[in-house]
């Protein structure tokens, strides 16, 4: 018969006592020695006023010679890991005058007889020691006038597939194209435990950016502020519809071809683990698991790059690329300036197909100088340079057809029509 497992679960966390593992949607938290001793016991006596002294000799014992400062430090780290703010607590409150601490949000006590639960790593099925460490960029189009181009002033940049200007912010940077498209590029470096980690990281920072509630929705309302523009698409100046992620690996994680092929396609399909159900966060995990050992189904997926130097996957969800030479290889800077003009071109055509109904005679030379600017960015992303090697023409081959950019070229052109 298997043993009887005890958690004690409270909003997003489990707590397993005997195991001494904390899950954060089912992925394992960075909480060890005395501040997961200490979280276990003001979890395991919720609602209850618990004085400094009664946690110390809970913890460390009846000798030990604890000054409560200690104790005010490591309750002050294990706040930050569950995101519980001192002054508005969630999770645990500090009593008046320092007395002590009440953990207040609702906990629930479970028995399971699914045996001594093994926390998921990535490791546990790449047979790597260390957790994964990608950098995360982000990419969000927003329409910002058709002046924007030449009315926002910032740095001149280039790059093989057309010119732009940059404007840097510490959230970021802002890459206006000369159609008015901006492309805000966020990049994130980050160590994870898990890919479904990653997925829900994702997720989360998604929501913000659509949601308004990110910083580059104010800087984009500062940018387009008093703005008086009269071209066709102007409907869509300011809104900010999707966003793309291309996450690039600088550390090896697999220990042969084929299981990082499959972590590639895993986190260029990332909603594939967003969509467990919220009731069931481990089960991402397991199908984490399955996906990693025996592979994902992505029909629409294309693969690029050279096995074993650098390698990489594409979706309509986004795109993952592995690098085997810690951020310096050949495709990670190439990879983030094609992504910008697919994306700004992308969305210029988005812009000018919703906006068709709306299109007047008036407006003929702003369309005849938009499709000319679609036409002109789709040739250059299609361009094969003398000097491209082999990776950066399947990387080209893959991001235009998992994009469907050529479908939107062609559909944009009809409307314009």
């Amino acid at each position: 018969m298997p043993e009887t497992t005890t958690s004690y679960e409270f909003e997003e966390f489990s707590l397993f006592p005997t195991e001494k593992v904390l899950l954060h949607l089912g992925a394992p938290v960075r909480l060890l020695g005395k501040d997961l001793a200490i979280l276990d016991f003001l979890v395991t006596h919720p609602k209850q006023d618990l004085s400094p002294d009664t946690i110390i000799e809970a913890v460390w014992g009846t000798e030990a010679d604890l000054a409560n400062g200690n104790l005010t430090n490591h309750v002050a780290k294990i706040r930050k890991v569950l995101g519980c703010d001192r002054r508005r607590p969630k999770y645990i409150k500090t009593l008046n005058n320092g007395r002590g601490y009440r953990f207040i949000a609702v906990v629930e006590k479970r028995e399971s007889g699914r045996g001594r639960v093994e926390p998921f790593t990535v490791s546990s099925v790449l047979g790597n020691s260390r957790p994964i460490t990608l950098t995360a960029n982000l990419f969000v189009p927003v329409f910002l006038g058709e002046e924007a181009h030449g009315r926002i002033a910032g740095i001149a940049k280039k790059s093989e597939w057309g010119d732009y200007t940059e404007l840097e912010y510490e959230t970021g940077r802002l890459c206006i194209c000369r159609s008015g498209v901006g492309v805000w590029h966020i990049r994130r470096t980050q160590e994870f435990t898990s890919l479904s980690e990653v997925a829900v990281w994702r997720r989360s920072l998604y929501h913000e950016i659509l949601g308004g509630k990110h910083l580059i929705k104010k800087l984009t309302s500062q940018l387009i502020k008093g703005v008086d523009d009269r071209s066709p698409i102007r409907s869509h100046i300011g809104h900010i519809e999707y966003a793309l992620s291309a996450v690039v690996l600088t550390n090896s994680v697999a220990k042969n071809e084929r299981t990082a092929r499959n972590v590639l396609k895993v986190l260029a399909s990332p909603s594939t683990l967003e969509a467990t159900d919220e009731s069931k966060k481990a089960d991402s995990l397991e199908l984490e698991r399955r996906f990693l050992e025996n592979g994902i189904e992505t029909p629409e997926g294309s693969e690029f790059g050279l096995p074993g130097r650098d390698l990489g996957f594409a979706t309509w969800d986004g795109v993952a690329y592995s690098d085997n030479e810690g951020g310096q290889g050949p495709l990670a800077g190439k990879l983030v300036e094609f992504e910008v003009a697919v994306q700004s071109l992308w969305w210029l055509c988005k812009c000018l197909i919703d906006s068709r109904s709306r299109i007047t005679n008036k407006d003929g030379e702003t369309v005849r100088k938009y499709l000319a600017e679609v036409r002109h960015r789709y040739a250059a992303l299609r361009a094969i340079g003398s000097m491209e090697s082999q990776s950066q023409r399947t990387m080209i081959e893959a991001i235009l057809k998992t994009s469907r950019i050529g479908e939107m070229v062609d559909e944009a052109a009809e409307s314009l029509k």
